[in-house]
């Protein structure tokens, strides 16, 4: 190919790419993986040995009432090649309210006698969304928001894993 093929093949791409929407982080705790990164993924659940106990707490616009608030406790074991945990998130902002609890299994597969292994892990618990019917302004009766409050606590999980070699992680997480 020559500069010019290559040039348009470049164009086309970047526009492409242009064309893409893109999202910003839709969890809050998600971008405080490097503290924890069993927040975003199970197979870190029991990383290492022993209890971890981690907790995080976001409170914006503290002087404005509804203003976003979250929550969120962790708790893992680490059993040699099995790790255990507890993962608890609590999210309100405005009216709405969602609270998660899940469970998880990691199991920790060592690839050689150092620093290098491959996780896998799976969450399975309980998702929650609600209208706090108790700050309505409005009509507390609505319809839609009895609707809404009307739907039933869900099965939530995570599936997740990572290679770990020295000081590099590479990871993946499909939350469901």
């Amino acid at each position: 190919m020559d500069n010019k093929r290559y040039m348009r093949l470049a164009a086309v791409v970047l526009l492409a790419a242009l064309g893409q929407g893109a999202m910003a982080q839709l969890n809050p705790l998600g971008s405080q993986y490097y503290n924890n990164q069993y927040i975003v993924n199970p197979a870190f659940a029991g990383e290492g040995r022993g209890l971890k106990v981690n907790a995080a707490y976001r409170k914006l616009w503290s002087g404005i009432p509804g203003s976003p608030l979250t929550q969120n406790v962790t708790v893992d074991y680490g059993l040699g090649k099995v790790g255990l945990g507890l993962n608890v998130n609590n999210e309100s902002s405005g009216l709405l309210r969602q609270t998660r609890a899940v469970a998880s299994y990691a199991y920790h597969l060592p690839l050689d006698s150092g620093r290098n292994h491959l996780s896998f892990g799976l969450s399975l618990g309980m998702m929650s969304q609600r209208v706090q019917e108790q700050e309505i302004s409005g009509n507390p009766g609505d319809i839609a928001v009895g609707e809404y409050n009307g739907q039933r606590t869900y099965l939530d999980g995570d599936f997740g894993a990572a290679f770990v070699s020295g000081g590099l992680t590479v990871q993946a997480s499909i939350p469901t």
